[in-house]
């Protein structure tokens, strides 16, 4: 499966080449070795200042099929983009090849970071990786949401692709579970990293 080809504007969402079912994901769970972080450049590695631009949402199958437990509708619902359209600017996200609980370190780290970078006025209260491998973060947001908010982030299936000019393409499947909100969601994070490249220097 071409990752890249699945950020052009019209793009098929899928699974390893599948159309995006439940049998497609448990498929990829089955068969694909899962790390918590895309194996990635020298170049990327480390710790990034980050500033975020919404380009756009597209909903290809229409609003009917948005319901209040779609991912992205609740706040903190997608651990990597608690609060779709919000653009913070000037944040930090760590890069690394690790695999095993240091990687799942980093992931909860940059998990605890971008709920409260995301969602101004929230407030991580408990982070850390428990016996089952997963994520797990605590939280509380701003009135009237500050009660504590338990949720668990367990990596399906992580993959990555580099290009001869470095850039390289990520896809990452996850599983959340938003325990007092009381659903479950999985949803796919795909992303290219490239050098930019200054002519004028």
């Amino acid at each position: 499966e071409d990752i890249a080809a699945q950020l052009e504007e019209g793009a098929r969402i899928s699974c390893l080449g599948k159309p995006w079912t439940r049998a497609a994901i448990g498929t990829a769970a089955a068969d694909a070795s899962t790390s918590y972080m895309p194996q990635i450049p020298a170049w990327l590695e480390g710790k990034w200042t980050v500033a975020a631009t919404l380009k756009g949402v597209n909903l290809p199958l229409g609003r009917k099929f948005v319901t209040g437990n779609s991912p992205g509708v609740r706040m903190a619902s997608i651990l990597l983009l608690p609060n779709v359209g919000n653009q913070p600017e000037g944040y930090t996200q760590t890069f690394t090849k690790a695999s095993g609980r240091k990687g799942a370190d980093v992931l909860t780290s940059n998990c605890a970071t971008l709920v409260e970078t995301y969602w101004p006025g929230s407030n991580i209260t408990a982070a850390g990786v428990n016996s089952a491998g997963s994520v797990e973060l605590t939280f509380k947001g701003p009135p009237p949401y500050d009660q504590d908010q338990r949720t668990r982030l367990q990596p399906i299936y992580t993959a990555s692709a580099t290009r001869d000019d470095g850039s390289v393409f990520t896809e990452q499947v996850f599983r959340q579970e938003n325990v007092d909100a009381a659903f479950t969601s999985i949803f796919k994070v795909v992303s290219q990293y490239s050098i930019d490249v200054d002519d004028t220097n």
